[in-house]
């Protein structure tokens, strides 16, 4: 029969094994984390993947500073040709602004045609009252003149 001591003896046997065990793994984890010399594990490949990476992303800086310079050289060209040599070699160019000068000098005549008209409308809207009023006045004078006229009259016709 086993004693205390015995299955102590035994359990303790167990846990040096098991930490064998484990330190052997702990070995292998290190041996593939760092590597046998320190240097060529995963702990090597990030570092080599790392170096790649900034290689690869300094180009990748270079190739878009590129393609900046690129795109503003060519908006600079395009707004040259805009500005400059369209306005020199196209025709539909010239004939636009013509066009467009002419349209505003229409709008402009229009807008004076419009202020001029209203101050006429202004002018013949108060020479029809003055007319209004000069009839008005004939015809109260005339009236008056007829109706004087008439009561002048009027003794002599009732003494006969």
């Amino acid at each position: 029969m086993q004693t205390d001591k015995d299955l102590q003896q035994r359990d303790i046997g167990k846990a040096f094994r098991e930490i064998s065990d484990l330190r052997g793994e702990i070995r292998a984890l290190s041996a593939a984390l760092i590597g046998i010399d320190g240097s060529n594990g995963i702990r090597g490949e990030m570092r080599s993947f790392i170096a790649d990476s900034k290689e690869r992303m300094s180009k990748f800086e270079k190739l878009i500073e590129d393609i900046y310079s690129w795109q503003a050289k060519t908006e600079q060209r395009f707004q040259h040709y805009i500005e400059k040599e369209r306005t020199d070699t196209c025709i539909g160019v010239r004939a636009l602004e013509e066009y467009k000068e002419e349209k505003e000098q229409e709008y402009h005549e229009s807008v004076e045609r419009r202020r001029q008209n209203d101050q006429l409308a202004v002018e013949l809207k108060k020479a029809e009252l003055s007319v209004r009023t000069a009839i008005r006045t004939s015809v109260i004078s005339s009236v008056t003149a007829i109706i004087v006229a008439i009561l002048a009259l009027l003794p002599t016709v009732l003494h006969k």
